[in-house]
């Protein structure tokens, strides 16, 4: 049986061969699940990011990793905390690493909510800066739709460049 990465490779050739002149994008649910170490840990993080690059360089594909925020921090006065981009559990490799970041956000907190918003916490190679939207998702078709489109003022120095010169 294999195992790690040389079982995803075997996967990525199968999905390939499937595929044919399609794009292949890989999903990987959940990324703590992914790691043999400790996701805060920096050779861990490092080890599996490093053998990720080489598999999307020997195979020319996308990759979506789904990942989960720290549990809700609160401040002095009982208000929750929105750390943004540092919310993501781990490393700075990851948030250091990704193309895009999306972040979505219950916006029930119950179990069955399907109203959702998402924002776009980090982009390198947007040419502006991406607004967040509303999703409602059905439960019958899984499919999403844009309920608001959110208009957001950024401040020049609450953008941060990434991959720039």
């Amino acid at each position: 049986m294999l195992y790690g990465n040389y079982q995803l490779e075997n996967y990525i050739k199968i999905a390939q061969q499937s595929a044919g002149p399609l794009h292949l994008v890989l999903i990987l649910d959940c990324l703590y699940k992914l790691m043999s170490g400790h996701i805060s840990d920096e050779y861990d993080a490092k080890q599996l990011i490093d053998n990720i690059d080489e598999l999307i360089a020997k195979y020319h594909f996308s990759i979506i990793i789904i990942h989960h925020v720290h549990k809700t921090r609160f401040d002095a006065a009982g208000n929750i905390l929105d750390l943004g981009p540092e919310e993501s559990m781990g490393s700075s490799y990851w948030g250091n690493w990704v193309d895009t970041m999306v972040r979505v956000k219950l916006l029930d907190q119950s179990t069955t909510s399907k109203r959702t918003e998402m924002s776009f916490e980090l982009t390198r190679n947007a040419e502006e800066t991406l607004n967040p939207f509303r999703v409602e998702w059905s439960r019958e078709t899984l499919q999403p739709r844009i309920t608001k489109r959110l208009e957001i003022e950024y401040a020049e120095e609450d953008i941060t460049i990434r991959g720039g010169e």
